[in-house]
């Protein structure tokens, strides 16, 4: 058993380590480059847009949580997940495994599409700020329920800081992600170990704003005109896509590394 898990888990590390250095590739096209638009971004928009997400953050993760939870079926992916572990726990293959990323992958897939849809029709109308709590909302039911199909919760302070920490290092840059993840790495194991480590809850909202707002910020603007709004969904879709990729394979290692103990 405990081969079996050793070879899955270096396959996902393999994983990883090929879409971090994707990841550290300079990207050959950006939503947040003002020049491919030759927009003129307004001052302090950036401030702005940070603020937004930094709210929205707040907002879910107080009481929208269990708002969220109206919007999919938590019982039943938390029994999917009971049905897959068990299967898994009794012959840990390749197989088995993939059962309970299927299930992950399901919740992606719809709700990538979710994030593309919100952000053409919000764009078509020439809405900007207002659609970033419905962006949060898409993001994090995404990454809920990818939790909930590896078995992890998302209602504690810690698990609610290490889901901002993926969010901050998927959209980071090269010089670093490599920090990033690393530190990822150690809260996955304190948390898998239900071990207490330093954290702090409110400015790692403002390090994922951050990121947030500087990934889209050009995106927001333009979702601002009606002509070009349509934009915002794919960049909405991207973006969505970009972060969603890292945390499914960060879930996925998180777990192995739990059935180890």
């Amino acid at each position: 058993m405990k081969n079996d898990l050793n070879r899955q888990l270096i396959h996902v590390e393999q994983k990883e380590s090929r879409l971090l250095a994707k990841m550290s590739r300079p990207a050959a096209f950006r939503y947040a480059s003002p020049a491919k638009w030759k927009l003129p971004i307004p001052d302090g928009l950036n401030q702005t847009l940070e603020a937004a997400f930094y709210k929205g953050f707040q907002l879910i993760f107080g009481k929208g949580s269990r708002i969220l939870e109206k919007t999919y079926d938590k019982e039943q992916l938390l029994l999917d997940h009971e049905l897959h572990e068990l299967g898994y726990t009794k012959k840990p293959s390749r197989k088995n495994l993939s059962r309970i990323s299927r299930q992950a992958d399901k919740s992606v897939r719809f709700n990538r599409l979710t994030a593309a849809v919100e952000g053409s029709v919000l764009g078509v109308l020439g809405i900007g700020l207002p659609d970033i709590p419905l962006f949060i909302g898409t993001l994090l039911r995404t990454i809920y329920e990818i939790a909930l199909s590896y078995g992890f919760s998302y209602d504690e302070p810690e698990e609610q800081y290490y889901i901002l920490k993926l969010i901050e290092a998927s959209l980071a840059g090269p010089e670093t992600l490599i920090k990033l993840n690393a530190e990822i790495d150690a809260a996955a194991y304190g948390l898998n170990r239900k071990q207490s480590f330093l954290y702090d809850l409110s400015l790692q909202m403002q390090a994922a704003s951050r990121s947030l707002a500087a990934e889209m910020i050009t995106m927001k603007f333009i979702q601002g005109l009606p002509i070009v709004g349509v934009v915002g969904g794919i960049s909405n879709f991207a973006c969505h896509k970009k972060i969603i990729d890292y945390v499914r394979i960060k879930y996925e290692k998180r777990y192995l590394l739990f059935k180890q103990l």
